[in-house]
Formats: structure tokens, sequence, C-alpha cells
């Protein structure tokens, strides 16, 4: 198999080469500044292809795209949001590509210039490949609170695949082991203590991550990302029945605080789970109707979408007579 380059922010001595799949320090990765004005850290590509630098490159907002991994995990809107957020108005970050279009950083700068209508955005852009541009990005925005550590993990854990077979790569040069299936306990915690070291956490973190997505209702999952629970809380949460995270995170939410923020999150919980079965949440609205003649209007939108907009008495009302959730 051929081995692709990886991202290495220290030189600091290895263990062992045939363990050499990926290793970088816990800390704090170069600011977006600071890599756009002294380019990556020495030796960052193990094959020594790219170079120290990036070059100065006039792009199409419309042509970059952010690295596929935010739409297959569906975190395009959160990230754009948290950024967006986080970023002051009068603050501008350096936008840094790949020489694919794949954003790097500046991803807030890059959406507003898009929204504008901006013909042409100034970029710095660097000669990585798509494993090389998601180890960077997990770099650049580990001191970001947004990217809370359950966010970092999951991204870090689309690098298992590779992970694997670089492990498998290295046990099978005898011809010993033909499949994934075959990698030993040992090297299962090896490629765990990449990931972690990638996403900046504990290898005990890894595994709990991995058990809250394959347990855990969406709503749960966005909560986390969010920052609106904790990963040993999310974890606790995940011992229930699926149907009964979303009433068991909202009683959560109601405990800890009752902050105009997390009312509304709550509101957002007893929403989406009205929206589990639309069939009842239909009949229950024409019950009210016909309790309340005039309380349900339907107005024409201009989006392609129909949303509903359900007034917060009648909220209340139909997720009080739907306590089961989604399934």
């Amino acid at each position: 198999m051929k081995e692709r380059p990886v991202i290495n922010s220290s030189a600091a001595p290895q263990a062992s080469p045939e363990r050499q799949i990926f290793n970088k320090p816990r800390g704090l990765g170069p600011s977006l500044s600071a890599l756009r004005n002294e380019g990556l850290p020495s030796a960052p590509i193990s094959t020594g292809r790219n170079g120290p630098g990036g070059c100065r490159a006039i792009r199409s907002p419309g042509m970059l795209r952010l690295h596929p991994t935010f739409n297959d995990l569906n975190l395009a809107g959160w990230l754009i949001s948290s950024e967006s957020e986080e970023k002051p108005r009068e603050v501008h970050e350096p936008i840094l590509i790949t020489q694919r279009g794949i954003l790097l950083g500046g991803f807030a700068d890059w959406h507003a210039a898009a929204c504008a209508g901006q013909t042409e955005v100034d970029c710095t852009e660097f000669a990585l490949n798509d494993d090389e541009a998601l180890q960077l990005i997990l770099s650049l925005h580990r001191p970001q609170p947004a990217w809370n550590d359950f966010t970092r993990t999951e991204l870090a854990l689309q690098q298992e695949p590779y992970f694997q077979a670089k492990a498998l790569a290295n046990l099978s040069a005898g011809g010993k082991y033909k499949a994934l299936a075959n990698l030993p306990e040992a090297e299962h915690v090896v490629v765990r203590e990449k990931i972690a070291d990638l996403a900046g956490v504990s290898p005990r973190t890894v595994s709990n991550v991995k058990i809250i997505l394959k347990k855990a209702h969406p709503s749960l999952v966005a909560a986390l990302h969010n920052g609106v629970i904790t990963i040993n809380r999310a974890l606790e949460l995940c011992h229930a029945e699926k149907c009964k995270h979303i009433e068991q995170l909202a009683n959560f939410i109601t405990e800890a605080s009752n902050s105009k923020t997390n009312r509304a999150y709550i509101e957002k919980l007893l929403a989406d789970q009205l929206s589990a079965d639309l069939s009842v949440f239909f009949a229950k609205l024409k019950e009210l109707e016909t309790t309340n003649p005039g309380s349900v209007e339907v107005r024409p939108g201009t989006g392609k979408k129909t949303v509903i907009v359900v007034g917060k008495g009648h909220l209340n009302t139909l997720a009080a007579e739907n306590p089961a959730g989604l399934q």
C-alpha cells in the first residue's frame, strides 16, 4: 500500500519506525496568521514535497469549499455559525486553502465574501491532500472554544481508516495479516492513540465518543457540538433507550440552568420531538384548531422547503401530549 504523507508539527523523536503513523503533541497549534506569514512548521510533510510556505493566490469564493468531512458529518452549518459568532467583525482572518480549493482557515471571512457576492478573495495556498488538510484544520482550530473535545474527536475519527490501514501495512510486511479484522488488540490501541493525538484528547475520550456516536440520538450529538452537555453526561444518557434521549436532555438542561439560551434550546428539542411523527403532529394540530378556531394559520413562503412555525403555547401543549419523543 502506498504510504500517504502526514503532517507533523513537532520534530520530537518517535518510539519506533513502525509506529510513525502520526505523532503530534497536544497543545495549541499555529495561528492562522502565523501560518500565512511564516509558512508551515519545519518539515510538516513527511515526503518533503510541500516546502515550508504557502503561495499567494486570488480565488473566487464560489470555487472554494469546505473539507468534505464537514458535509459528511452535517457540520457545515455548525462550522460557519460557530466561526462567525466567535470572530469580532473588525477582525479579519487570512483565508488559507489547499491547491484543490479546500478551506483550511478563515471560514467566516470566506462565507462573508461569498454572501456579499465578491468575485475574488486573497488566499494563501498550500499543497496538501485531503488527509493532510483535515489534520492541519484540527491543529489550527484546537485553541478555539467552539471546537470542543467532542467535535474534534468526531472529526479526527474520520482518519481512523487511514491509521488502521497504516497499522495493517506495518503488520502485513511478512504476509501474516490480510484484513483490518486481523489487527491485534495492541495495534487497535495504537490507532486509538493516534486519533487521540490528532484530536488533542485522551484515548479514553476517543472510546467514549465512539460509543456516543453509535448510540446517541442526533439531538444529543447536536447538543455536544454546541457545548450544551459534556461527553461524560452524554455517555450517561446513552444508557437509556434512544427514544428517551430528547426528554432526558431537556430535563438536564432545565436543571442545569434557566437561562434564555437554554430555554430556547429546550424549545428546539420539543420541536424536534414533535416532528418525529408528522401524522401524529398534524392530528394534534387539527384537534387544537377544532377546539380553538383560528389558532392555526397557513401562510405562503418564498423558500422551496415547507417550514412549520409553532407558537409557544401550542408547542408546550403538543409536546406534553407526545412524551414518547423519537423512536
